[in-house]
């Protein structure tokens, strides 16, 4: 077994990013990744460690998958800049700049550079602009037409005119707004299964086993080297333990694992 092929698991799941962990093990998203020739996107580092992608083209081949954009599947959420289309992300809200001008000083509002997340900036090929705040237990994804941004130390407002999907969409800006004014904890697991070990383990028992690994190399990776030496009696539960893991990894790579960023 070439443990070099072993992905390593993130500890970033919510539901979008076991989403994620999930197509990026999808062989057929990695062949499509593979074929492009030019991802075709720029990168520009804005306030900190912030960066700002954007692209001269568009992907329609990705909606499929359910992304903007092309994602590495060799990386996890975090190292690899993740965007769910809006079509199939119900969560995403409009966001607008508020001009300097029309801002009152006896009203708070968001500033951007100051909401404590993980931030991504990405400006597609039809100019609308998409911002991921993504924290360990919480995935936002908000987006703006013909916005050219290249400094985060804006003040946004959230715009509700579209009426699809609005209870969703609602229920987003009132997190974005609890996580901000820290009337949410931000290690509060609002986007997190009530079980996220079991995305994790069913990823590790699944690429144990994609990488040519024989059930001990798979009993060793969940339980441990020494499992089978102190319990040698037990193989046969612990194949039976990992195989279903396994089993649950395969329903939603070879299934519809778009259902699971439909929990969010």
């Amino acid at each position: 077994m070439d443990s070099k092929l072993i992905h390593k698991i993130s500890r970033w799941h919510t539901y979008p990013s076991c989403t994620w962990e999930t197509l990026r093990r999808v062989e057929s998203y990695k062949k499509y990744y593979k074929t492009l020739q030019n991802h075709g996107l720029d990168t520009v580092i804005l306030s900190g460690n912030v960066t700002q992608f954007s692209s001269k083209k568009l992907y329609p081949g990705l909606e499929k998958f359910g992304l903007l954009f092309p994602a590495n599947p060799e990386h996890s959420a975090v190292e690899a800049p993740v965007f769910w289309h809006p079509n199939r992300f119900q969560n995403v809200v409009r966001f607008n700049v508020i001009p300097k001008e029309e801002i009152d000083p006896n009203l708070r509002y968001l500033k951007l550079s100051d909401f404590p997340a993980h931030r991504t900036h990405f400006r597609d090929a039809n100019g609308v602009y998409h911002i991921r705040l993504l924290g360990e237990k919480f995935w936002f994804q908000i987006r703006c037409d013909n916005l050219n941004l290249d400094d985060e130390n804006v003040y946004i407002g959230l715009d509700f005119y579209r009426m699809e999907n609005m209870e969703k969409r609602l229920e987003t800006a009132r997190q974005i707004a609890g996580i901000y004014n820290g009337s949410i904890d931000i290690s509060a697991p609002l986007h997190m299964p009530k079980r996220a070990d079991l995305h994790r383990t069913s990823a590790l028992v699944y690429d144990v086993r994609a990488s040519g690994g024989t059930w001990k190399d798979t009993i060793n990776a969940y339980f441990g080297e020494e499992y089978l030496i102190e319990n040698p009696d037990n193989f046969e539960p612990a194949r039976t333990t990992v195989r279903n893991y396994q089993k649950r990894a395969e329903t939603f790579i070879y299934g519809d694992y778009l259902t699971i960023l439909d929990q969010t």
